[in-house]
């Protein structure tokens, strides 16, 4: 009688679990070159860098994110056109089953399934798609809408960098 090992089944993460408790705009910056002043005018396109600070209180089952946003506006050709702007937004995030995910603990931190983080970014990055078409209305940007990024692009140790629409 032969003996079939089994992988444990992974939770999936599930988002009425997931509660965004706060969102802080802690810093907002548009700064505007002399030469764009001198001819100001809508971007042909915007260059967009993204990425995120994240850190648990394992006690208050809470994730503390710190999301960077860096707009820069170009022309047709991709060359900037003196016109940039910068968005840092800090949540705090609450997850009801976060036990759940714990795979360990690595060098005093938890280690959190990889699934729930992305679920986590996905709803975070969503909501600060719609804070910066907000903030950057009656600007020089005329409204910037994020580009759709995978979630697990933020997750990773690199800016993750796209285009937007203006």
């Amino acid at each position: 009688m032969s003996k079939t090992a089994t992988t444990p089944k992974r939770p999936i993460p599930d988002p009425t679990k997931i509660h965004i408790l706060g969102v802080s705009l802690v810093q907002g910056a548009l700064d505007a070159s002399d030469a764009y002043l001198q001819a100001p005018g809508r971007p042909e396109l915007v260059k967009v860098q993204q990425h995120q600070v994240s850190r648990f209180n394992d006690a208050q089952k809470l994730f503390l994110v710190r999301l960077t946003i860096e707009l820069e506006g170009q022309d047709k050709k991709a060359q900037p056109i003196g016109l940039s702007s910068s968005y840092v937004l800090d949540f705090q995030v609450r997850v009801d089953d976060l036990d759940d995910f714990k795979q360990g603990v690595q060098n005093g931190n938890p280690v959190i399934d990889g699934q729930l983080v992305a679920t986590v970014m996905g709803i975070l990055y969503s909501t600060a798609r719609g804070i910066i078409l907000e903030r950057t209305r009656g600007t020089f940007f005329d409204g910037v809408i994020l580009p759709v990024i995978s979630p697990k692009d933020l997750v990773g140790p690199e800016p993750s960098t796209g285009a937007a629409a203006s």
